[in-house]
């Protein structure tokens, strides 16, 4: 069994998930999870299925068991938090999102639906959104 690796930096009501790169480790969104966390965010920071154990336990997991890590990692986040920011693969799972009822589970919030009906949602799909995303803070708060 893999010891999960995953972590979470409670803060703010302000959540981002960062979700690792195929065969990476949450450990490597560690230095963007903590910048973000020092800004008043929590970050939640999960272990995508089959991830940091044994080749073979990589090669015997899917797309859909990676989407379904995601997911659980979402519903956790958004206990702590009123808004949540996601990154990662969303560029490598674009093509499932329209199909997936993501849209319809994000608006579907009671009194709030006409709200989140409004509240533009993006994929990013920068090849590296987290360090993108750095350089452009950094940039923003040294004036370069």
């Amino acid at each position: 069994m893999t010891r999960d690796v995953g972590f979470k930096i409670r803060r703010g009501k302000v959540g981002i998930l960062l979700l690792h790169r195929l065969c990476g480790t949450p450990v490597e969104m560690r230095f963007v999870a903590t910048g973000l966390a020092s800004k008043g965010y929590t970050v939640h920071c999960p272990m995508l299925a089959g991830h940091c154990g044994s080749e073979d336990a990589l090669r015997a997991s899917t797309w859909t068991d990676w989407y379904h890590s995601a997911s659980l990692a979402l519903d956790d986040i958004k206990k702590d938090c009123d808004v949540v920011i996601a990154g990662g693969l969303g560029a490598r799972i674009a093509e499932l999102l329209p199909r997936s009822g993501f849209s319809g589970r994000f608006t579907a919030k009671g009194r709030f639906e006409k709200m989140m009906s409004a509240i533009s949602v993006k994929t990013i799909i920068h090849p590296q959104p987290g360090l993108f995303g750095a350089a452009v803070a950094f940039a923003a708060e040294h004036g370069q």
